[in-house]
């Protein structure tokens, strides 16, 4: 059999999870362009309001992100996955009927990404804690590269699809294939034949807040997982100030169209993907904790080139798509290490939780940032809030060359000496000491 067809490849689960969640990242990828472009175009949004909305989008993981990676811990994923995608499907359905009846407002916007995120945190929190159990561990750093790989080259189509469909039917209109992109995906998952079994619970079953301790304990009390998860927060942060304005620059202070936008995400897919399909090649060359110290600084140096950008258009596209195109290699590289690190590291039982704590951090962060950027940007200005973003988000790389991380060089050695132990599993000092009931 030909190598290309080797490994999980043979294996028919696997290939139709594949197929679903690339499928549905095109659609994912039109509605992150249609939902800025409507409400800045459409809606005249102010950059406090696109602040707001981008934070919105992200806030999710702050108010469901713990409980839900605890439950999710207590029961099949696969069900899980399957009802967050039909139920995003229902919901980004929502925003063509609105507009269709004229009713179109901001405060829509704000609770379609609302509903959208608290569902997106499911699926991800049971999509990371049932890739192993798809695959094994011992192929997951696969798992991981091929479906990071997939979802970079679907990135390279998707804005230059998104940015046409919004410029010919309008962002509206654009955001049904998305809706029908979590319907293939739930189709794909329902295809599926896995034997997932329900996590054995040994005497009475311990409170949900109890379940909640433990995985941030587990995320604390762990120097590697500790540090990967503060490191990554650092950049999001200012990553997320970014974000929440990156749209508004382009329109309105470079004066780009929604055609010119998907075409600067489309110029600098190749990059992603580049980085999905290198990130194993790269981390073997230098190691793992080398790979992701170094990605996350390059990655970080990259955005120095957003506020750079100025008139005429084709001067600006040049500067934000080569942004964009290194930050996505970095970002790949990046990514796959860490999950695979934290997969690798942490116990079966405990996925969900460290996952939810984990994301709660990195991903709950997203929001302040993206909220500082909107006001900041209110009062200062557009690019002096992208110099201000682009030069916080250095020491993110800074924080790793002072962590545990960059002395990694393969993934056994992580589990040699920072695997999960029973002792970081026990309760805090504080809850030892407390006297008997």
């Amino acid at each position: 059999m030909p190598p290309r067809f080797q490994g999980l490849w043979q294996n028919p689960n696997f290939l139709k999870f594949w197929a679903g969640q690339t499928i549905s990242v095109v659609g994912s990828n039109i509605t992150g362009l249609a939902l800025p472009l409507i409400a800045t175009v459409t809606l005249n949004a102010s950059p406090e309001q696109m602040g707001v909305l981008s934070a919105l989008g992200q806030v999710a993981y702050l108010l469901v992100g713990l409980p839900a990676g605890a439950w999710i811990d207590r029961a099949q994923r696969l069900p899980i996955l399957i009802a967050a995608d039909i139920g995003r499907a229902l919901c980004i359905g929502l925003v063509p009927l609105v507009a269709f009846f004229g009713l179109l407002r901001m405060e829509y916007l704000y609770a379609i990404a609302l509903l959208a995120g608290v569902l997106t945190v499911f699926f991800e929190l049971s999509y990371l804690a049932f890739v192993p159990v798809l695959v094994s561990r011992e192929h997951v750093v696969e798992a991981n590269s091929k479906l990071e790989s997939s979802r970079s080259a679907a990135q390279i189509v998707s804005p230059g699809l998104a940015g046409l469909l919004i410029q010919v039917i309008g962002a509206p209109l654009a955001l049904v294939i998305d809706a029908l992109s979590f319907l293939l995906s739930a189709a794909s998952l329902l295809w599926m034949r896995v034997e997932e079994s329900k996590p054995e619970i040994v005497g009475p079953r311990p409170a949900l807040w109890a379940d909640i301790r433990e995985g941030i304990r587990v995320v604390v009390r762990n120097p590697l997982l500790r540090a990967l998860t503060f490191g990554t927060a650092i950049f999001n942060f200012f990553a997320g100030m970014i974000d929440a304005i990156l749209v508004l620059f382009m329109v309105r202070e470079l004066g780009l169209g929604a055609a010119n936008i998907g075409i600067i995400f489309t110029i600098a897919g190749p990059g992603t993907l580049f980085g999905a399909l290198m990130a194993r090649r790269i981390t073997e060359r230098v190691g793992i904790g080398p790979a992701i110290t170094g990605s996350m600084m390059v990655g970080a140096a990259a955005m120095a080139l957003v506020p750079l950008a100025r008139p005429p258009a084709l001067v600006a596209m040049g500067f934000l798509a080569l942004s964009w195109g290194i930050m996505g290699a970095s970002v790949m590289v990046f990514n796959i290490n860490v999950l695979s690190l934290r997969q690798s590291i942490t116990p079966d039982r405990l996925l969900g939780r460290v996952g939810a704590t984990a994301r709660f951090v990195v991903m709950g962060i997203l929001p302040l940032g993206a909220v500082l950027g909107g006001i900041i940007a209110g009062q200062i200005g557009l690019r002096p809030t992208l110099v201000i973003a682009v030069i916080g988000g250095l020491f993110s790389g800074l924080f790793f060359l002072f962590s545990p991380v960059v002395r990694l060089r393969r993934t056994e050695d992580a589990i040699a000496q920072y695997a999960v132990q029973p002792q970081e599993e026990r309760p805090l000092l504080r809850e030892r000491l407390k006297p008997p009931l």
